[in-house]
């Protein structure tokens, strides 16, 4: 047996306090140096995605390099049994048993946990990103993900992490602690944790008793590629989505000769957003994109009526980008809210994601409400939806002689710049104000 292969019940038994202690500090050294990468890569993501990825990169590479580059430097104190493939072919039969066993145990722990409420995704699953991935970093963040990450973090957790607490104390009790910090070090939050805690257990206890790495590796490979190339390809969409929100507002600048308002619009919205980026009510945002739409876009549209500027249009931007008009039915609920912040706001995505089916349900808003802020953002969602005979009928006939003006200079503006009768290009996520103005 080589000094890689040191069988670690017996060394539990030769290594005095003092060496374990060792063992024990360098695994935490060992541990510390490999997630700095990691946590740096959570924190830039949503503002730096290349270097972000880059540092996870680098994060997996050490997590697969420096317990192997350890156990040939301290083989005493970081050894760890290097048993590639099954020594026997009977294994593979347990092996099946390992893929059913897992699939169960990750079906049962997903539904139980949705149905209490607990289902809620770490930041870099639920968070937008302000840099545009290209295609190729998403495709090599996928392969980080999906083939790189497994292959390291079984070597490190099922093979170098098990072994040295196997050092420390019974072979039970070492599958629990490291099953603990390998579901710990994923940063999730409670639902996610409990399911990866389950799976450093089932693994672990393989590991213990069959001893071979390369079945678990397949096994945890695939059960990326089954839970993350989803939300891989989701990252991908959004981030076509976001480019298609932006070139709306923006292109509109350039087809109109408009003195800039959309590029202000945007720009203001950016800074609001980054300035909402990391508070609690940010992170409860991108938590709920991870729940079903029923549940996610009602709470999203609370949001809408925060003290916050910031916050509202991190609500906003996130309800836009990812529903676009599947939330219509949503909005159209909330327009009968009693809370007229939420009003002007919804009016706003209204127009922003362009739902038409929502054009009669505006004008009701217009005619039965009393704020004047209210009705304002109503025509300027009427704008944005190319309603002209709505408007028109509005600056015929509301009470309001301020309400009339504004809606004759959006007509005229419309006839100036695209022709009677053409669709309306006034951003109308504008805010009441600069209506007002």
């Amino acid at each position: 047996m080589g000094p890689s292969q040191i069988n670690c019940a017996e060394q539990a038994r030769t290594l005095s306090a003092k060496e374990k202690t060792k063992v024990l500090t360098l695994f935490l050294v060992i541990l510390a140096i490999c997630l700095v990468p990691q946590l740096v890569a959570r924190r830039i993501i949503v503002h730096h995605y290349l270097p972000a990825i880059a540092l996870s990169a680098i994060g997996v590479f050490l997590f697969f390099c420096i317990p192997i580059i350890a156990a040939k430097w301290k083989p005493t104190l970081a050894g760890f049994d290097q048993q590639w493939l099954p020594p026997r072919w009977s294994h593979l039969l347990w092996w099946l048993l390992l893929l059913v066993g897992l699939s169960v145990w990750a079906l049962i722990t997903y539904y139980v946990i949705n149905q209490l409420g607990f289902w809620v995704e770490g930041p870099h699953f639920g968070q937008l990103t302000l840099e545009e991935p290209s295609p190729v970093a998403i495709l090599f963040r996928a392969a980080i993900v999906i083939l790189a990450a497994p292959i390291a973090e079984e070597i490190f957790w099922r093979g170098y992490a098990l072994e040295q607490f196997r050092k420390l104390v019974p072979g039970t009790v070492a599958v629990l602690l490291q099953a603990v910090l390998f579901a710990f070090c994923h940063l999730y939050p409670v639902g996610p944790s409990i399911l990866v805690f389950g799976y450093g257990m089932i693994l672990g206890f393989w590991r213990l008793r069959m001893r071979s790495l390369v079945p678990i590796i397949i096994v945890h490979i695939a059960l990326n590629t089954i839970s993350l190339l989803p939300l891989r390809y989701r990252d991908y969409q959004q981030a076509v989505a976001w480019e298609e929100t932006i070139e709306q507002l923006t292109d509109q600048d350039a087809d109109h000769g408009m003195q800039g308002p959309y590029r202000k619009l945007l720009d203001e919205i950016f800074a609001d957003f980054r300035e909402a980026q990391g508070t609690p009510e940010a992170r409860q945002i991108d938590s709920l994109a991870r729940k079903p739409m029923r549940i996610a876009v009602p709470r999203m549209i609370e949001f809408l009526a925060h003290d916050s500027q910031n916050i509202r249009d991190y609500a906003s931007v996130n309800l836009v980008v990812r529903y676009r008009t599947k939330a219509s039915p949503y909005y159209e609920r909330a327009l009968d809210s009693e809370n007229s912040l939420i009003v002007e706001e919804v009016l706003g995505l209204i127009g922003l994601a362009k739902c038409e089916g929502l054009t009669a349900k505006v004008r009701a808003v217009i005619r039965n409400c009393d704020s004047k802020r209210v009705r304002i953002c109503g025509l300027l969602a009427l704008k944005e939806l190319g309603d002209t005979d709505g408007i028109r009928q509005i600056a015929d006939h509301d009470p309001s002689e301020k309400i009339r003006r504004f809606a004759r200079s959006i007509l005229k503006e419309t006839q100036a710049t695209q022709g009677p009768g053409a669709p309306l290009s006034q951003p109308a996520a504008a805010r009441p104000q600069q209506a007002q103005e």
